[in-house]
C-alpha cells in the first residue's frame, strides 16, 4: 500500500504513479507504528505549505498522532515524482 497519484494527460489518458514510500507495514501492524482500527475513522488529510499530509492514529490514540506519508508538491500541484 502507498499514496498514489492519478493524473489525466492532455491527450485523455490516465496516468497512475506511486508518489509515497510503500507503507504496509503501517497497515498490517509490522512496522514500528500501528494503526488503531477502532479510531481509523479519525484519520484526516490536509495540504499545507505545499505538502499534502496524512495523518492516522497509532497505537492507543484515539486521535490522529502519527503522519505516515507527507508528500511534497510541486506549483502544478502535482508530486515532484508524478511523471507527465
Amino acid at each position: 500500500i502507498a499514496i498514489r497519484s492519478l493524473i489525466r494527460s492532455q491527450y485523455d489518458k490516465i496516468l497512475l504513479d506511486m508518489v509515497s514510500k510503500p507503507i504496509q507495514d503501517v497497515f498490517d501492524g509490522t512496522g514500528f507504528v500501528t494503526i488503531n482500527k477502532t479510531y481509523i475513522h479519525k484519520a484526516a488529510a490536509t495540504l499545507f505549505d505545499n505538502k499534502y499530509i496524512l495523518a492516522i492514529p497509532t497505537g492507543t490514540s484515539t486521535v490522529y498522532n502519527t503522519a505516515p506519508a507527507t508528500l511534497s508538491l510541486s506549483p502544478k500541484g502535482c508530486p515532484d515524482n508524478c511523471r507527465l
